[in-house]
């Protein structure tokens, strides 16, 4: 999966009228590398942050 890729899978599984699989062909990428990035909703996993160049969301410390 690259950046552009990624960009472009995120705006697409966003649009509820893309089902997965074509999402995953159209880009050529396998189905379970597409969900491996994305969720069904278009948004970054872990995977995907790091790829974009992003830290995945921390909780929030603990005050002590």
């Amino acid at each position: 999966m690259t950046k552009q890729k990624l960009k472009a899978a995120m705006a697409m599984m966003a649009d509820r009228d893309n089902a997965a699989r074509d999402v995953a062909a159209q880009l050529g990428v396998s189905l379970s590398t597409l969900y491996a990035y994305v969720d069904a909703k278009g948004q970054p996993r872990e995977q995907a942050t790091e790829l974009l160049g992003k830290r995945a969301p921390r909780a929030p410390a603990r005050a002590q």
